[in-house]
């Protein structure tokens, strides 16, 4: 596979946005990112879901390299807020690398969607999966390690999953919407 193809599958999107537009998206989406968990607190449910949503909303609009910030942020915002897993949120650190290269994986998912046009709910329903098994496997060494609690095990396995799944059910609905206006 060829460096340049790599690059242009990364940069692909549905959206015929100026550099000016992805720059403002880039920005706003990082920002919501960060502020999600202190304007909403917890619980991790409805947290989730919306980050989900902005990564999946970002992966369809942006190039690769400028949805950097709604990777990374949400998980920066939640240690900082400090709420999110109450006594066990200093844990998260040891996570943050996991998470990060989840969304990851969730984001490339459609990435891989744009440019080989999977079905939408299949590529929902892979990615979801995959971001879901690669964070409760790193949560299971980390707590066969004894690095983070048990708690950890609910919270990046099944609830990772519901969370890239709904989220990327409200994008769905986002884009049906769009269609008819």
């Amino acid at each position: 596979m060829e460096f340049s193809y790599v690059s242009k599958y990364l940069d692909e999107s549905y959206y015929e946005y100026s550099e000016k537009h992805q720059i403002l998206e880039m920005v706003a989406l990082g920002l919501l990112g960060f502020m999600l968990p202190f304007a909403i607190g917890a619980p991790q449910i409805i947290i989730g879901i919306l980050v989900n949503t902005l990564i999946i909303r970002s992966a369809l609009s942006l190039p690769s390299y400028k949805t950097l910030p709604v990777i990374f942020t949400p998980s920066i915002g939640a240690i900082a807020q400090g709420a999110l897993f109450g006594p066990f949120n200093v844990f998260l650190i040891f996570m943050m690398p996991f998470i990060w290269s989840g969304n990851l994986i969730l984001l490339y998912a459609f990435k891989a969607k744009i440019a080989h046009g999977y079905n939408y709910l299949l590529t929902l329903l892979a990615g979801s999966a995959a971001k879901a098994g690669f964070l409760f496997l790193a949560a299971y060494i980390l707590y066969s390690a004894s690095i983070i609690p048990a708690v950890f095990l609910t919270t990046m396995g099944v609830m990772q999953f519901v969370t890239a799944f709904l989220g990327g059910i409200m994008v769905y609905a986002q884009l049906k919407a769009e269609k008819y206006y």
